[in-house]
């Protein structure tokens, strides 16, 4: 029998992960997501909690903006949970709204679907942490999609087949509150 030494194996199993990666790999093209299709890849347990964990502070610091004085999503809002993720050197949350698509925006959107469906599995057990969940994963989207640019707004749309009219300024002046 021929052995191999372990560090052509281990090179040979990198070389292997690299390729299946690479094969494997999802193009996400929106910073925005319905998370409608569940992530198929293989990833390292450690990658998937670190993952999870960086979700979960970006939720609770979402939390913690709420809890304050600014009105929710106010510019005022908006910029205190900038500051906030930014402290926690959570900038990678910002990266996935960027409208590059250079290999860098690709990861951080890869890491955001693959935490968001972590932390979705983890808070399914109760009532109260899938009221949690929802609640601040959907201040999450209101906030990117607070933050994206119009055309980037309307393509996003346009692709998940959801069709609308624009409303000028000018109309909704007109339409009286009740």
């Amino acid at each position: 029998m021929e052995y191999s030494s372990p560090h052509s194996v281990t090179k040979g199993v990198r070389y292997l992960r690299r390729k299946a990666v690479n094969i494997e790999k999802k193009f996400y093209k929106h910073g925005l997501s319905f998370y409608k299709d569940h992530p198929d890849q293989t990833i390292l347990l450690d990658d998937l909690i670190k993952f999870a964990d960086e979700r979960l502070s970006v939720l609770r610091s979402i939390e913690r903006v709420n809890l304050g004085k600014t009105s929710k999503f106010s510019e005022a809002w908006r910029a205190q949970l900038g500051d906030e993720l930014r402290k926690q050197n959570l900038k990678i949350y910002f990266k996935v709204m960027s409208g590059i698509n250079d290999e860098e925006v690709q990861n951080a959107r890869e890491r955001d679907q693959l935490s968001h469906f972590a932390l979705r599995l983890g808070y399914s057990s109760t009532e109260e942490n899938r009221r949690w969940f929802v609640q601040h994963e959907t201040d999450l989207f209101r906030f990117r999609l607070l933050e994206e640019s119009p055309s980037n707004l309307k393509q996003f749309l346009t692709e998940q087949n959801m069709k609308f009219q624009q409303v000028c300024k000018s109309q909704t002046s007109k339409t009286r509150r009740i």
